[in-house]
């Protein structure tokens, strides 16, 4: 199983949170998105880093996923949607 490590965590917009994952020794640009954080995740929705810092565990297990098995978007990044999070 992949390592991911999670920093630099900060808002882009009003729409994701941008943040870095490490895997294997690599660098991966990742993303959540807003509906993701405040639908099937636990937390404040008018507090997203705090949502996304008490939720970290459950977004490192998709980001891994997501690596793992190449489920990459434009520019080689992970984004994460509420969808991932149905299943």
């Amino acid at each position: 199983m992949s390592t991911v490590n999670f920093y630099n965590e900060r808002r882009d917009g009003s729409t994701i949170v941008r943040f870095f994952a490490i895997a294997d020794t690599k660098d991966y640009n990742c993303a959540i998105t807003f509906e993701a954080l405040k639908g099937p995740l636990k937390g404040d929705p008018h507090d997203f880093l705090g949502t996304f810092r008490a939720n970290s565990e459950a977004i490192m297990r998709v980001v891994d996923y997501k690596i793992k098995n190449g489920f990459f978007e434009e520019g080689e990044t992970i984004v994460i949607r509420k969808k991932d999070f149905l299943t």
